[in-house]
């Protein structure tokens, strides 16, 4: 919110907090230098906090410390005290002055390098353990200190100066007037103006950063870091990069489909801030989440909660209103970034399954997606004693091909209301043309569009075809299409089956394949309701 303060009826004082908020592509970007780095721990490269404390403000280094959790359990007059293997950790803490808006900015792009609160990198701890006896110059390995033993057990150490480039070194040896280093300085150090200060492995406490201009050329900032005590050796178990230590960024990927009795719809979208790909595609950015999913032993309740918003080519919105006639599926995937990229690894599929509800709450949709989907709707048994045919058309059973039986028909310019097609030159792709008659593509359905644009609807009634001219025939669906399509569009449409022997005779000539038992009585003859008689006593 905006705070605005009236001083004077013509003198006013707002304050307002900006929060960037869009893509990638268009996020501001910071130049600042590059950093330098420290000594390396374990084949790793850690960079060196550049900059200075701002004496006259706060200036604090915690102890060591471990972690102790008190709590009590049952009705035990003592609490339980739970200590957990760990190595002790510091804390610093201290304002910094940034003389020049570049000292701000590079402020800014370390944060930014350091991931906020998840990389780790060298500091000084800003207490002075020893002085240097005499000025060293660049290139040399040991120095001459006042007492090099006040280090004590300590392997890094940082010379500070105030103009100068914070160096970070591993002690080798030390002795009362001098510390030996594993590598050599890249710059002089006086002994007048640099101390000599244990460097410790931290990283940020916090996962922001706020910084404050007094004016153009004068910004301070406060920072609270934490020492990472397992970033200088690794604990048994774990594994830098994997378990601990910055690990690569994670992003959740969520693919949609719907399966068609001719094509599969696909969908991709993820909830990163960058298009990203894997082997079936790309995907698209989009405000997307999901919730915990929950697993239980009744299988048909293992469900996840979807919330987006309804954006473009939300296959969500097929539920708003309901022009759905085939499952949409959905399967979450979890990935990794290659770091400085887009390029995903180490893919795991956390969930797969079919959503079954969406509501809508302003641009909001939220939606339940469910395992197994509808395999407890199913009939049991597969095969059921009745006249009429247990298969589904152009299923493996039925036998027969839907290609073969694949019309072809352009949309008439006139479009009567969402449900309705009219259709001019219709024409049977494969095999001898056969004139429907009335109601012959009833229970069948029809595809147009491609890609996105692709819809197929459930055929509820049809005309008998008039070959006159153009031929015309006009098809009601059973759910409004999405869209209007324009005049001479294509459509492929596919005749249905009522299941009964007559239709599978006479219409598809397929009656050798007829999976019902057409002599079957409709009732139980044992059951039949004999009638009263009235002259009984």
């Amino acid at each position: 919110p905006v705070k605005i303060n009236a001083i004077t009826d013509e003198l006013f004082v707002v304050k307002f907090r900006i929060k960037e908020d869009g893509p990638a592509n268009l996020a501001l970007s910071i130049d600042g230098q590059a950093f330098d780095s420290g000594p390396q721990v374990s084949g790793r490269n850690y960079s060196v906090f550049p900059f200075k404390p701002r004496w006259q403000g706060r200036v604090e280094t915690g102890s060591a410390s471990i972690e102790v959790d008190n709590r009590e359990l049952g009705f035990n007059r003592e609490e339980v005290r739970t200590i957990y293997p760990q190595f002790p950790e510091r804390s610093l803490r201290f304002d910094l002055s940034l003389h020049s808006n570049q000292a701000g900015a590079d402020l800014i792009r370390f944060f930014e390098e350091a991931e906020g609160n998840t990389a780790t990198f060298w500091s000084p701890t800003w207490a002075s353990d020893c002085r240097l006896s005499s000025d060293v110059a660049a290139g040399v390995t040991s120095l001459p200190v006042t007492d090099g033993l006040s280090i004590g057990d300590n392997a890094y150490i940082a010379l500070v100066e105030i103009d100068r480039v914070t160096e970070v070194r591993q002690v080798l040896s030390k002795s009362v007037s001098s510390i030996n280093l594993t590598s050599s300085l890249s710059s002089f150090h006086s002994k007048d103006s640099t101390i000599l200060t244990t460097a410790a492995l931290v990283r940020f406490l916090k996962s922001g950063l706020t910084l404050t201009w007094i004016n153009p050329d004068d910004a301070k900032a406060s920072v609270q870091f934490k020492e990472m005590a397992s970033d200088y050796s690794t604990p048994s178990g774990e594994t830098h990069g994997d378990t601990i230590g910055a690990l690569d960024r994670t992003c959740f990927l969520y693919r949609f489909s719907i399966e068609y009795p001719s094509t599969t719809q696909v969908w991709r979208f993820t909830s990163f801030e960058e298009s990203v790909s894997d082997q079936s595609g790309s995907y698209t950015p989009k405000p997307i989440e999901h919730g915990e999913i929950r697993e239980t032993l009744n299988l048909e309740r293992n469900e996840v909660r979807l919330r987006t918003r309804a954006f473009d080519d939300n296959p969500l919105l097929k539920f708003i209103p309901f022009r759905l006639e085939f499952p949409l599926k959905l399967e979450v995937i979890e990935a990794k970034i290659w770091p400085g990229g887009t390029t995903l690894y180490d893919w795991k599929r956390i969930f797969s399954g079919e959503v079954t509800k969406v509501s809508y709450d302003g641009p909001y949709l939220d939606a339940r997606a469910v395992t197994v989907g509808n395999l407890f709707e199913r009939k049991i048994p597969r095969v059921l004693m009745q006249p009429t045919c247990n298969y589904a058309l152009f299923d493996g059973a039925c036998g027969l091909d839907k290609d073969l039986w694949k019309y072809s028909g352009f949309v008439i310019d006139t479009l009567i209301n969402p449900t309705r097609l009219q259709l001019k030159n219709l024409t049977r792709i494969t095999g001898s043309w056969i004139l429907p008659s009335l109601h012959w593509f009833a229970g069948g359905w029809v595809e147009l569009g491609s890609g996105t644009d692709f819809e197929s609807r459930f055929i509820a009634d049809a005309t008998a075809y008039n070959s006159t001219g153009e031929g015309f025939i006009e098809l009601t669906l059973s759910t409004p299409l999405g869209r209007i399509p324009s005049a001479d569009e294509e459509v492929f449409l596919f005749p249905g089956c009522d299941g009964k022997r007559g239709t599978c005779s006479s219409k598809f000539s397929n009656y050798t394949w007829y999976g019902g038992f057409p002599h079957m009585p409709v009732g139980n003859p044992s059951m039949v309701k004999m009638p009263a008689n009235r002259n009984m006593k």
